[in-house]
């Protein structure tokens, strides 16, 4: 379930809400949030991206832009062209290259601004992006004016079986793209579970339902050069600049999720640190109970073992408590030492679940590399060359409840703190109160 919560908070359900929104609603209110949406957008996130230095999220921002751009020049604007019908105004096969190029090279975009992320200087990383960006932009250029017949033979190949493209105009290699850059965007979003990668995920799938959009107005555009007999120009409803636009807005908001993460989230164990712990207190009302965890014989793990081996333990044991029953939240606390919030329950009601914890963490063994384990695991019929060593990892657990010596949260926690150091003088894997 935390998988698919991550894959699809808050970004599905941003796109989701959108969607339905521009299914609905009347063409008079969609109409002002044309002019207007996209500009507030791409300012909004330009400059939370630079006060966030989110470089990546800026590159993105600015491919969204100018694609929607380009696609709005050349397919929206061209309906208003020829109509009346003019098809000397009007060139669909260079429209048609712009579209596909758009298509092909904008789930790319969204990947590699993803896949690079924050790192480096920043010159570095402005010149990559406004590299990609301008390079793509002068060859889409190139090909649509000089090479527009040929460029686009390439773009509209076929190679995928009809059932899979028949439903859209975007060509296969636009699908094929989009379809690469989801499952990569998607794994990332799934084994990482940062609002960054969530919100790349679903900028891509909104990206696609604008090309998607703009590929049905252009399909329009040579029907009516065919003097096909059709609909009035006035219901169509192109609504592919929104949908950038949504994209755009996705960004955004992965971007304050970003932030909000880096502020209240461990970035080692994913669980919530102590500034999350203290709101939660602060939100609870007078009835709980606050657990403090911590691992024992750390320190002596890490030396012996070394920093990386301990950081792996850290990660082990907050998986375990992110799995406490008994309604409890688990936070990072600091080091080696976690806490649990039972919000309206006694310690009484507590320590049950309290003790399956540090059983569950007790029977798991930790497996530690051999000195000749291959860092990789071997394939079937290839053992590796060193055995592995598992150890035993254990907690010691105190907790206290609000009372008159412990009024405050800040109170509670140190009772806490002092039935924890009670459990490890009295021989540790315990819960004391």
């Amino acid at each position: 379930m935390r998988y698919l919560y991550a894959l699809i908070v808050p970004g599905g359900v941003i796109l989701l809400a959108a969607a339905l929104f521009l299914r609905w609603a009347p063409p008079e209110t969609v109409a002002p949030l044309l002019h207007i949406f996209p500009y507030v957008i791409l300012g909004a996130g330009v400059l939370l991206a630079w006060r966030f230095h989110r470089t990546s999220v800026i590159f993105a921002l600015l491919a969204l832009a100018l694609a929607d751009q380009g696609l709005l020049q050349f397919v929206v604007v061209g309906i208003h062209r020829i109509v009346p019908l003019d098809p000397a105004t009007f060139n669909p096969v260079t429209v048609e290259v712009v579209l596909q190029g758009v298509a092909l090279l904008l789930p790319l975009n969204l990947v590699a601004f993803s896949l690079a992320g924050d790192r480096g200087s920043l010159a570095s990383r402005f010149g990559f992006g406004f590299g990609v960006l301008a390079a793509q932009v002068l060859s889409v250029a190139i090909l649509a004016v000089f090479a527009a017949p040929g460029a686009l033979t390439l773009l509209e190949a076929k190679f995928l079986p009809e059932w899979i493209s028949d439903w859209t105009a975007v060509a296969d290699p636009g699908l094929v793209t989009s379809a690469l850059a989801a499952v990569c965007l998607a794994g990332r979003c799934v084994f990482s579970r940062r609002a960054l990668d969530n919100g790349f995920l679903w900028a891509l799938a909104a990206s696609f339902l604008a090309i998607h959009d703009h590929s049905l107005s252009l399909e329009f555009l040579k029907q009516l050069i065919r003097e096909e007999p059709l609909v009035s120009v006035d219901t169509l409803h192109p609504h592919g600049d929104l949908y950038f636009s949504v994209a755009g807005l996705i960004l955004v908001v992965a971007v304050i999720e970003a932030g909000y993460a880096m502020a209240f989230r461990d970035e080692l164990t994913r669980l919530p640190g102590r500034r999350a712990l203290n709101e939660a207190l602060q939100q609870t009302g007078g009835q709980y109970a606050v657990a403090m965890v911590d691992v024992d014989h750390f320190k002596q793990f890490n030396d012996t073992y070394g920093h990386d081996v301990g950081d792996q333990v850290l990660k082990m044991v907050a998986g375990r408590l992110e799995e406490v029953t008994g309604g409890g939240r688990a936070f990072r606390y600091g080091g080696e030492e976690f806490s649990v919030l039972f919000a309206g329950k006694t310690v009484d009601e507590a320590l049950p679940h309290l003790d399956l914890l540090r059983a569950t963490i007790e029977d798991t063994r930790f497996a530690l590399r051999g000195p000749g384990r291959p860092r990789k695991k071997p394939g079937k019929g290839r053992a590796g060359s060193g055995s592995a060593k598992t150890v035993a990892v254990t907690v010691s657990i105190g907790v206290a409840e609000p009372g008159e010596r412990a009024a405050t949260p800040e109170a509670v926690i140190k009772a806490a703190d002092k039935a924890l150091y009670r459990a490890k003088k009295g021989g540790r894997n315990q819960v004391r109160t």
